[in-house]
């Protein structure tokens, strides 16, 4: 069973200390204002903005590249996402890491926990960053996944510090990580997704709320309120 992360929002903080003169601060009480006022902006953004994309964020397709415009979003915890003009050319098989392993990319089939297969789209730069052998061009993506759709997926969790050794540690203190990744994933694995298993503690059902909301929309009766009819019998002027 892997060690899944938790929304920032399912434990929201009330309050923060105060600071007197000459005062001794701790981790704690300096944690304690990040985390108020963080918890502060993501309720602004999903009770009063909303979730979902606030504007641009278009997916184009040719057989070089994947395009994805400027624009920005609102995660389903808070977050906010502002991407530039980003062109991927490359993609490999996407892996969680270990700090951050996401609920809702996992299900259960015939007892056992397995993972979505995601792949991540790659720029030039990204691709310098990962093995050769791992990485393939955009040419082969349609093959490699049939009927594929992408998600903007925000990688959040805390890292511990690189420069350490068993006796010293020149980095203290653990860094938050957060960066945007563009994934792709099979329709069926999507509906894995977006639909909450019964053990699941985070849903992530973004994606539905909107598609339903699209199809109540294109659903809604056709209303034909009667025309009025004008002649001499019910009209007094033409002014």
């Amino acid at each position: 069973m892997a060690t899944k992360q938790k929304l920032q929002l399912e434990n929201i903080n009330l309050e923060y200390s105060r600071f007197v003169k000459d005062q001794v601060l701790t981790e704690v009480q300096l944690n304690e204002i990040i985390d108020f006022f963080e918890d502060q902006h993501r309720l602004t953004r999903t009770c009063l903005i909303g979730t979902g994309i606030v504007c641009g964020l278009h997916l184009q397709r040719t057989p070089a590249q994947v395009t994805l415009s400027a624009g920005a979003a609102i995660t389903t915890d808070g977050d906010l996402l502002k991407m530039e003009l980003t062109r991927y050319k490359h993609f490999a098989e996407y892996t969680m890491p270990d700090a951050g392993k996401y609920d809702p990319f996992y299900y259960k089939e015939a007892g056992k926990e397995k993972v979505v297969k995601l792949y991540q789209l790659l720029t030039d730069e990204d691709k310098d960053k990962i093995a050769s052998a791992q990485v393939h061009g955009i040419k082969d993506l349609d093959s490699e996944i049939t009927n594929w759709v992408a998600i903007l997926y925000l990688e959040y969790y805390l890292k511990d510090p690189e420069n350490c050794t068993p006796i010293n540690c020149d980095n203290l203190g653990q860094r938050q990580v957060a960066k945007p990744r563009l994934l792709v994933l099979s329709k069926n694995d999507l509906d894995k997704v977006i639909q909450r298993d019964p053990d699941e503690t985070i849903g992530d059902d973004i994606y539905l709320k909107y598609h339903e909301a699209y199809e109540s929309y294109f659903t809604f009766p056709i209303l034909r309120p009667k025309r009025v009819i004008l002649n001499q019998n019910n009209t007094i002027n033409s002014i």
